[in-house]
């Protein structure tokens, strides 16, 4: 059986289907047939990765619904979590969704404290780490600003070789 991709979905019944890679790169693929080569969706699949779902530990909070880049600010530091921006796909919505969580930094499992049972969820994005968000005085939804550095990062090291 061939996996589904979130173009194919309203809602999901089995989040196994999902291929949540597939489903960034549709959205890449159609940024780039529009003439954006370059786009979140193709700079998070050259700089992301996916991170394995997890039911909420019961040490962390459940935070306020549709808050997740502050739910995951404030928890970061406290409990020693490492917070992460990319894209997500939870089984209500059967969508990608620009969100926000954290891994905890020994299982590198999500912790995310915005959405029910994130265990059935997708997770692929970019792992930011504090010392980043201090230096750029950080207060959510950075995700775009930290892809354009990394390919500035990039492309200095190309001209320098």
């Amino acid at each position: 059986m061939s996996k589904t991709t979130t173009t194919d979905l309203n809602l999901v019944d089995d989040m196994n289907e999902i291929d949540i890679v597939e489903a960034i790169k549709q959205y890449a693929d159609a940024y780039s047939r529009l003439g954006q080569a370059k786009s979140q969706y193709s700079e998070i699949l050259k700089w992301g990765r996916e991170f394995p779902a997890a039911p909420l530990p019961e040490y962390v909070e459940r935070g306020t619904p549709r808050e997740c880049f502050q739910n995951c600010l404030n928890i970061a530091d406290d409990a020693n979590l490492i917070y992460c921006e990319g894209f997500a796909i939870r089984p209500s919505l059967g969508m990608l969704i620009h969100h926000a969580w954290c891994i905890d930094p020994d299982t590198e499992e999500v912790v995310d404290p915005t959405w029910e049972r994130p265990e059935e969820c997708k997770y692929f994005g970019i792992d930011l780490q504090m010392s980043w968000m201090i230096n750029h005085e950080y207060t959510g939804m950075g995700l775009e600003q930290f892809l354009i550095e990394k390919d500035k990062e990039e492309q200095e090291k190309e001209h320098q070789d």
